[in-house]
């Protein structure tokens, strides 16, 4: 019984701390804490979804930095380093039977991606993206995946299949105005950014 009881006060503690801040500082409630929570930061530049996959903690191009478990990336403050890809360089093409993406500068990209000598990678659903963005808002997203850039959309491996061209493949927004919204864009004209999954 000592067990249960342990947690609860310490359930309760969390609690009364987070309700101690003020409504306006968009501080973490405890409903966002327990959808945290779900999420298991690996320690290796990797987290574990509760989804039963793996999400690279950085965006492709950035630097994770081991000694800060973070993505230090080389680039300006807003960026981190993290590199905008096209779908495509061809278009209407990239994508197999199933209109998933089956090669291309973004394909490409995670298919070679290693972190932690982990390898393996794949761009990622439409669904595991908006798993991330479902329950959480940006400031408690970047809690887990730091320096994730806000500027552009990240690309999942789905065409869009109401294009009869199959020129387009669907993104994903990480930004504050626009959190979760789901556009596809042109494979070949606009590039995006990727966050890759295995």
């Amino acid at each position: 019984m000592r067990l249960p009881a342990v947690l609860l006060i310490a359930l309760l503690a969390v609690s009364s701390l987070v309700s101690c801040k003020k409504s306006s500082d968009d501080s973490l409630d405890f409903a966002t804490l327990l959808v945290l929570a779900t999420f298991r930061d690996n320690g290796n530049g990797t987290v574990s979804a509760p989804g039963g996959y793996t999400i690279a903690k950085c965006a492709y191009g950035q630097v994770w930095n081991a000694a800060l478990n973070n993505c230090a990336g080389t680039g300006s403050s807003s960026t981190y380093g993290a590199q905008s890809l096209a779908y495509c360089t061809v278009a209407n093409s990239c994508h197999d039977a199933a209109l998933n993406a089956s090669s291309g500068p973004a394909f490409a990209a995670c298919s070679t991606y290693s972190v932690s000598s982990i390898t393996g990678w794949r761009l990622p659903t439409v669904a595991e993206l908006q798993a991330m963005t479902s329950s959480l808002s940006r400031s408690s997203l970047i809690l887990l995946f730091t320096q994730t850039p806000d500027d552009k959309y990240f690309w999942s491996r789905e065409t869009n299949p109401n294009k009869s061209d199959y020129s387009e493949a669907y993104g994903i927004s990480f930004a504050d105005s626009t959190f979760g919204d789901k556009t596809s864009y042109n494979k070949v004209s606009v590039p995006l950014y990727v966050r890759c999954v295995k």
